[in-house]
């Protein structure tokens, strides 16, 4: 059975933008993968993201045979004269 990743206590409406240093949003993303695990989620306003931090993690959720991508059509073009290797 999944479990929903850990995600990071905000507050009303801004969620957790005042945790996003924007001056260093990579660190202030490391941090939080520091206290929370190499998968967590957070929110700013409206919009919630997931962030993977361990490549473990990463290189499974890129597994094309696990899991699917949904490839627009006009991305899709462009993947073909430019390939895979660019997406």
């Amino acid at each position: 059975m999944a479990t929903e990743p850990p995600a990071v206590p905000g507050l009303p409406i801004i969620g957790n933008l005042r945790d996003i240093d924007p001056e260093i949003p990579i660190e202030s993303l490391a941090n939080l993968a520091d206290q929370y695990g190499p998968i967590y989620k957070f929110s700013i306003f409206s919009t919630t993201s997931v962030v993977i931090s361990s490549a473990e993690y990463m290189a499974e959720v890129c597994d094309e045979k696990r899991f699917s991508k949904i490839v627009s059509r006009g991305l899709g073009e462009v993947r073909n004269g430019l390939n895979d290797g660019e997406f």
